[in-house]
């Protein structure tokens, strides 16, 4: 029955699972850092600094692709090593490749893969979405929708779209049309859209002028409008123009502006607002949290806990701790964000369904809260860990030209304008990429160079990848 509970409170409601029964596990390689994760309601999907793609947890209706049922560490998806940004919503799951690409596989009841068709079958394997190479921005949403941006800052959308996930037709008299939308159709005209978060019912996202627009159901003032109204098409949230990211689940919306302030509003859960208060109640416009302003990144759990970066690397998590999703021993609730440890090496934070997934700046990856489906990775039998562990730590060993990648580095960090490679002399650089805390590709560039002009960057953490033939090392920079 506790498992049961969690599903609904995860993701509404899932299918019978589709995939392969649960058997000898896959087998496994030794592998490099992590560059960047995603969860979903019970599985992870990981990319390793190397481009390859990998995944553990439940693969109920294949969100890790043509795996068994239960993954209980981490398995390679596929074979291909170029990877560049991942999303994982209710079991489908949402990629790009370094050349632009759009993929999709797992559930596609409504038709949330994209690939212009809705079945009870689920999309296997990964599977290219159209021929278009512009896409620069993806999201897996929560319920059954999903978003990208194209680089012309164009919104597209797809997916069950009768909570406002994606597109809904309002017909003359008021009647909305509840459509399939199975491949990705643009929503609106405008072309200056640079963020997107698809929630349960509602998505919120932010043009490139700062402004923060939502849509979808609106139950718990999670659209932020100051009423509980649905909205069908994007309509701004407030008159503030510095919104910076924005993060929504099934029940509450949350924000960072680019001062570093975060602001949260819809439903209270055990303390999800964030607010110091535990018991429930609603507020329908954005409200700060604490007065800190050095916020850098934000991530929701389905299950009403937060996860938040700041700029000094630090990680503080608040809202419920069902089966210590929140990683404080003991703690039923927590009111307001709180320190996990005292360490201040995080670079990346998800929620999952009740499990919280980490890196560390050097790549190592932890995590913690409830192992049910086996997704935290460990291959262990407990039901639950509390506290942050390790799943894979960061090992990198590739060399060329007799200088390891081991030795680059960047200077000066942080930096206003030209990021300098140190090192890196001897070594024929074939591509260098760059991703911000959200796992979106923001620069990238072929050829042999160890000068990097990110002036054009806003203010933030960046990972920056180096590629020489089959090797690549990841390393962190701030961009002032």
């Amino acid at each position: 029955m506790k498992k049961i509970l969690l599903l609904l409170l995860a993701t509404g409601f899932m299918w019978q699972a589709q995939g392969q029964k649960r058997g000898d596990d896959p087998v496994r390689t030794d592998g490099q850092c992590w560059k960047t994760i995603a969860s979903g309601g019970f599985c992870t999907v990981a990319i390793k600094e190397d481009g390859t793609l990998w995944g553990w947890g439940s693969n109920m209706s294949n969100p890790l692709g043509n795996q068994p049922e239960v993954v209980d560490a981490p398995v390679q998806i596929g074979t291909d090593n170029n990877w560049a940004a991942i999303s994982v919503g209710n079991s489908h799951t949402v990629a790009l490749k370094t050349d632009g690409t759009l993929w999709a596989w797992g559930r596609n009841d409504s038709g949330q893969v994209g690939n212009g068709e809705y079945s009870i079958n689920p999309v296997t394997e990964p599977l290219q979405i159209g021929t278009d190479n512009d896409w620069t921005f993806i999201c897996a949403g929560a319920g059954l929708g999903s978003a990208a941006i194209k680089a012309d800052g164009t919104l597209w959308t797809w997916g069950f779209v009768n909570t406002g996930e994606s597109l809904i037709i309002e017909e003359e008299g008021g009647d909305v049309t509840t459509l399939f939308i199975t491949v990705p159709t643009q929503m609106g005209t405008d072309t200056n859209w640079k963020y997107v978060d698809v929630g349960h019912n509602h998505t919120a996202a932010i043009k490139t002028d700062g402004t923060l627009w939502t849509w979808g159901l609106n139950y718990h003032g999670e659209l932020g409008q100051g009423n509980t109204i649905d909205v069908y098409t994007p309509v701004q949230a407030g008159t503030d123009s510095d919104w910076k990211i924005v993060r929504a689940n099934n029940v509450m919306t949350a924000a960072i502006k680019e001062d570093g302030t975060l602001w949260t509003w819809g439903e209270n859960t055990g303390g999800s607002l964030g607010s110091g208060v535990t018991t429930a109640y609603q507020t329908n416009i954005p409200v700060q949290v604490g007065s800190d302003a050095d916020w850098e990144y934000i991530d929701l759990g389905m299950n009403y806990f937060c996860g938040a970066i700041k700029e000094d690397g630090s990680l503080w998590t608040w809202g419920s701790n069902i089966d210590g999703a929140n990683g404080h021993v003991e703690t039923e609730y927590l009111g307001t964000p709180t320190i996990i440890a005292s360490e201040t090496l995080w670079s990346e934070y998800v929620g999952g369904g009740s499990f919280s997934v980490a890196l560390k700046a050097d790549g190592t990856l932890l995590t913690w809260g409830s192992n049910w489906y086996d997704q935290l990775g460990f291959n262990i039998e407990e039901d639950t860990v509390v506290n942050p562990t390790v799943v894979d730590t960061c090992a990198v060993t590739a060399s060329l030209n007799d200088n390891t990648l081991t030795a680059l580095s960047v200077y000066p960090n942080p930096t206003s304008g030209i990021l300098n490679l140190a090192n890196a002399d001897t070594l024929n650089v074939e591509n260098i990429t760059i991703t911000d805390m959200s796992g979106k590709t923001v620069f990238n560039q072929k050829g042999n160079t160890t000068k990097i002009d990110v002036q054009h960057l806003p203010q933030g953490m960046y990972f920056l990848t180096i590629t020489t033939g089959n090797n690549s090392t990841n390393l962190k920079f701030i961009k002032e």
